[in-house]
């Protein structure tokens, strides 16, 4: 009779706490589950009680057995009961659920429910519940920190490069999404509840490094509270977030760290710096203009220093280059992973992109530099920036200064540099020339390297290397000597003239690769001299010419009844559609040695746009091979060094060693001083046709 209050009970929990989460937990517990259980049980028992006595009417042992039953069951429920009642007290009453909590500790985490009862206690302004609470959280956060095991909290829009890692469990990191709302509750009258940042400092007090997934709880938590106007809680977060940063040396042991540990330590303090950059950009994007001066003037020490900000034009250019990315659109898309904006229709607003956001960041800071002094950890704010040294290099950094010169002109168009309020600050145009002054100071540097490169001989000297091993290792069917034919020789020069590109040689450059400069220039030589194999058909004349139409060149090979001694040299012919068409012919021979044959002997004149195609056929032991030489006269190259001749110095002097510079090979034309051969040229206009005219091969070559 009792139940129904008893689900009334359970549901005011909800109504005090403001969330179903402790009436979840008090429906999951033992001992309502055994009240249910047991409520079930008594319920039969009673339905079925008039009928066991009815008939067990008479039967007096059986019916006491019975009724002894009955009263058992009822007892345990009015138990079960009062258990029930006192469990639904301990979780109305918050204190009592504390030490309710302590005793069950080693059984659960229960850290959610912890902070749904600070919730509580902060709307009821009971700082000594919150406070108990609150401690609890934060041991069971910095256990985790220290002692817990990394895990992958990937979203769908994260890739594995950017793999989104914390140590938190998943119950903890929902406990501080109830700390953040919190922070974001403008019901809570007292304004400590609302700027307690202590759990977040968490973060801070360990020896761990800040993984992604820590960002982006930090991340969250401060946008949150910013969206909400709650700039106080920001300001707080700085205040640690400074500390952090400059007590990190020492904390982290920088100093004693060898050298790998240190390029470690370097670049978390780089990544934990571009954050708080990303994080000024996000409260700009906020609209939160009086938080962020507040921010970009904290100081904690005398001089003043401002440690998570660019305080010279040299660090506000690298913090830019770091965001900027060289412009890779997925480096900016995985960027703006890592930095969500949320607008405060709580959507994303496409109209605003990170980059864009961060750049007006930047460029407001540049505007401050004018009232930093010169300190020791500064330098000098306003000194040029450090160039790089190969030309490439300079000209985006010229680029990236215009991008500067740009967003300052967005600065001033919508008014942002009040952000800076009365603080000492450049007007449009001194910061403006600042920046110019930088462009034109590099564009001389570059103009000077152009007009007066400079030569690096080991580099240069490292041409010629590298062109005589391509030479060597080029794929090239010279052909060989067949038989005891007797040979004609003659010899040729093949020569390539080139340029050295100076972005390969000058100091300067970026080292342009020279796979593809060295292949296209032995690839020239190579094609140059496979053509010499094509003089020898020049010399001599064809036995005798026909001349057949395009769709009759299968007929034709056919009729020539050719045999293995022949091959088949073409030019300009699609030959492989009548190979499968005809190859059962077993007199016809194109295989492919004799195709590649072909393509090195008259490959050069494809380049002849009147060139009409043509077939020659010839004896296999009749074809012309090709000798690489050193002088002429039979003085053959080693047979695996060729000989390559150049005019590319050894001692480089000048810009004019690049110019005009050449490759050169002596080839040996060996062709049979007999050579026969019969052609059939496949004219383009009709004509008379010699397709009925053609004989054997071995009677035209007889």
């Amino acid at each position: 009779m009792a139940y129904p209050l008893v689900n009334t009970a359970i549901t005011e929990i909800d109504t005090k706490y403001g969330g179903n989460r402790m009436s979840e937990k008090v429906l999951s517990e033992s001992i309502y589950i055994r009240f249910r259980a047991i409520l079930a049980i008594s319920i039969v028992v009673s339905i079925l009680t008039p009928f066991v006595l009815y008939y067990l009417k008479g039967i007096s042992t059986w019916m006491y057995y019975w009724e002894s039953l009955q009263t058992l069951v009822v007892l345990l429920l009015v138990l079960a009961f009062m258990q029930l009642y006192d469990l639904i007290i301990k979780y109305k009453l918050p204190k009592k659920y504390l030490k309710y909590y302590s005793k069950k500790r080693d059984t659960g985490n229960g850290v959610v429910y912890l902070a749904e009862i600070a919730r509580y206690a902060a709307r009821q302004n009971d700082s000594e519940l919150y406070l108990q609470c609150t401690t609890e959280v934060g041991n069971i956060m910095l256990d985790e920190l220290q002692n817990g095991r990394i895990q992958s909290t990937l979203t769908p829009f994260y890739s594995s490069v950017n793999s989104n890692e914390c140590r938190l469990s998943n119950e903890t990191k929902e406990a501080l999404a109830i700390y953040t709302s919190i922070v974001c509750d403008s019901r809570i009258k007292d304004g400590w509840y609302r700027i307690d940042c202590s759990l977040i400092n968490m973060f801070f007090s360990t020896s761990m490094p800040l993984l992604a997934g820590d960002r982006q709880i930090i991340w969250r938590t401060v946008q949150e509270a910013a969206r909400n106007g709650n700039d106080e809680f920001v300001k707080q977060y700085w205040v640690y977030a400074v500390q952090y940063y400059s007590w990190f040396d020492s904390s982290r042991n920088y100093f004693g760290a060898d050298c790998e540990k240190r390029r470690e330590l370097e670049e978390e303090k780089e990544v934990f710096h571009k954050f708080h950059t990303a994080l000024l950009g996000m409260l700009l994007y906020l609209d939160r203009k009086k938080c962020l001066t507040n921010l970009l003037y904290y100081s904690r020490t005398l001089p003043y220093s401002y440690p998570l900000c660019c305080n010279s034009l040299q660090s506000i250019f690298d913090e830019w280059k770091r965001f900027y990315v060289g412009g890779d659109i997925r480096s900016l898309m995985l960027q703006q992973q890592d930095f969500p904006l949320i607008g405060n229709d709580h959507g994303v607003d496409s109209e605003w992109f990170l980059l864009h956001v961060v750049e007006r960041m930047l460029a407001i800071q540049i505007l401050r530099l004018k009232g930093i002094d010169y300190n020791v950890e500064y330098r000098e704010p306003l000194a040029d920036i450090v160039e790089e040294n190969e030309i490439e290099d300079k000209r985006e950094v010229i680029a990236l200064l215009e991008r500067m010169k740009m967003t300052i002109n967005e600065i001033y168009s919508n008014g942002l540099e009040t952000i800076l309020e009365t603080h000492v600050y450049f007007t449009k145009e001194e910061v403006l020339d600042l920046i110019e002054k930088n462009i034109q100071r590099i564009k001389k540097n570059i103009k000077d390297k152009e007009e007066n490169p400079s030569i690096d001989a080991q580099k240069f000297n490292a041409i010629w290397a590298m062109i005589h091993r391509a030479w060597n290792n080029a794929d090239m069917d010279l052909g060989e000597h067949r038989g005891n034919v007797a040979y004609n020789t003659e010899r040729y020069e093949r020569e390539i003239r080139f340029d050295i590109p100076k972005e390969m040689v000058c100091v300067g450059y970026k080292q342009m690769k020279n796979d593809g400069f060295i292949d296209t220039l032995i690839g020239a030589l190579v094609y140059s001299v496979k053509g010499v194999k094509a003089e020898a058909f020049k010399k001599i004349n064809p036995v005798t010419t026909y001349r057949i139409e395009y769709q009759d060149l299968g007929l034709a090979l056919e009729r020539l009844r050719l045999s293995s001694e022949y091959v088949v040299l073409y030019n300009s012919i699609n030959i492989d559609l009548y190979y499968e068409c005809y190859k059962q012919y077993k007199g016809y021979i194109a295989n492919t040695s004799s195709l590649r044959l072909i393509n090195e002997a008259l490959l050069i004149e494809q380049h002849d746009k009147d060139s009409k195609p043509y077939m020659l056929v010839l004896k296999r032991d009749d074809l012309p091979y090709l000798t690489i030489e050193k002088n002429g006269g039979n003085d053959y190259s080693d047979d695996d060094q060729r000989f390559l001749d150049t005019n590319i110095e050894t001692i480089p002097t000048n810009i004019e060693s690049l110019s005009q510079r050449y490759i050169k090979a002596i080839v040996g034309l060996h062709y049979p001083k007999d050579l026969r051969y019969v052609r059939i040229d496949i004219p383009f206009v009709m004509a008379e046709m010699d397709i009925d005219k053609i004989k054997p091969i071995d009677y035209l070559l007889s």
